[in-house]
């Protein structure tokens, strides 16, 4: 929910795309239309400086499951790489423009595990590889820490429940998933560190509808309503007049999370301590500016369930009826 920016992380995996992605794939595309050269091995050798032939040649002979890439791509013809390279550049363009309204279409599957098991789960931890890059290294935890840092977040960013602090219980997600979307997936604007939770089974679906809203471009959060039915300890979420968003409330099954009773005691645990110290502050002749101290308070604060506080603190009426309630 909330809105997040990835600039720290960008060059990195903008290198990445351009030293390792679109060389191969071009690469590939050359070796398989014209066979100059009889060997893969050859033809990175012949055609790259020597810096980044030491690269490449590494990547191509990189193997997952006793397979290289070139093994993985032997069979895809002319015509077929030429289609998904057009696809890649069309789905690219799309997201460098924060366009997350990508429409889904059929990938090759060797090419699609070329960007799913290759790029993103063998070679986003490989020392080699950005070391040839950045002449520094770079992994998911660095990934992590710069991510975290940016965005001064300690919160996951997909739910505004879990936090995203200790190690075991941050992930690297894909917006855009990439079982549907493997060209994207080592995009800086598809990746987002979010809690175990959001990528778990009772997280993020696979299946989505559009337009949909992104934490990329918009504070989402902002554009939710939190009903609060005390009599069943139920927490409705509604998105405020946008089906953007609440295209991005099932997409992530927030309405179902937050519908979970142990969330309900959370948000009137947390809602009681915020009256309080409201209480306190008018009590002591902060009358009109009460309210917006306690608004720039939430978020400076950024704890979990923000957006939440932040809802029930705009409807009056409870706090009115928390007053009622707890008469001094």
């Amino acid at each position: 929910m909330w809105k997040v920016t990835n600039e720290n992380t960008r060059p990195y995996l903008i290198e990445f795309r351009n030293y390792v992605i679109e060389p191969l794939l071009l690469s590939i595309s050359n070796h398989i239309t014209y066979k100059t050269f009889s060997d893969f091995n050859e033809y990175i050798s012949e055609t790259f400086p020597k810096n980044q032939n030491e690269l490449l040649s590494y990547v191509v002979n990189k193997k997952h499951q006793g397979f290289k890439i070139i093994d993985l791509v032997a069979d895809v013809n002319h015509s077929t790489i030429a289609n998904q390279l057009s696809l890649y550049s069309k789905q690219t363009k799309q997201l460098d423009n924060l366009d997350f309204n990508i429409t889904e279409e059929s990938v090759d599957v060797e090419l699609s595990k070329l960007f799913r098991v290759f790029f993103y789960e063998l070679f986003f931890n490989d020392e080699f590889i950005w070391k040839k890059i950045k002449d520094e290294n770079f992994s998911r935890k660095d990934f992590h820490e710069k991510f975290k840092k940016e965005n001064s977040l300690s919160i996951c960013p997909y739910c505004d429940i879990d936090t995203i602090i200790s190690d075991g219980n941050i992930v690297i997600e894909h917006f855009l998933p990439k079982s549907k979307f493997p060209f994207l997936s080592m995009h800086p604007n598809n990746l987002i560190s979010c809690c175990q939770s959001c990528n778990g089974p009772y997280g993020k679906k696979t299946d989505y509808s559009i337009p949909i809203a992104n934490p990329y471009t918009q504070q989402i959060g902002d554009f939710v309503s939190f009903d609060i039915d005390k009599y069943n300890h139920k927490v409705k979420l509604n998105a405020i007049a946008s089906i953007e968003i609440d295209n991005y409330l099932d997409l992530m099954q927030l309405k179902q999370r937050y519908g979970k009773d142990e969330i309900f005691e959370q948000i009137d645990l947390k809602s009681k301590v915020i009256f309080k110290q409201w209480r306190r502050l008018e009590s002591l002749g902060f009358n009109i500016e009460t309210h917006s101290l306690i608004m720039e308070d939430l978020n400076f604060r950024k704890e979990s369930l923000t957006f939440a506080m932040k809802s029930i603190c705009k409807e009056k009426v409870l706090y009115d009826n928390y007053k009622k309630m707890n008469k001094e």
